[in-house]
């Protein structure tokens, strides 16, 4: 089922380069004046956009966690590292 649009509203478009780039830099702060801003929950939903544009404009070529090193192979979706990534 499509959503209904008004055809008097003009379509708005945003450069996916340009969108990847600043919720990568969103993505890569540990250390913020605003806790909410690293926390777990906060970068998963950065990651969960991000995805849905880079998949549908046909974009994503995947990501890299930036701290490794910190991350295990279980999933921990309180560990604000495992969203710590940077998308290619």
């Amino acid at each position: 089922m499509k959503p209904q649009t008004n055809k008097s509203q003009k379509r708005k478009t945003v450069e996916v380069g340009l969108l990847k780039s600043y919720a990568n830099n969103l993505l890569s702060q540990v250390e913020s004046p605003y806790p909410e801003y690293v926390s777990a929950e906060y970068k998963h939903g950065i990651c969960q956009m991000l995805e849905k544009v880079l998949w549908s404009s046909k974009n994503y070529e995947g990501y890299v966690f930036l701290y490794p090193d910190k991350v295990s192979s279980i999933l921990d979706v309180t560990n604000p590292y495992n969203f710590t990534r940077k998308y290619l």
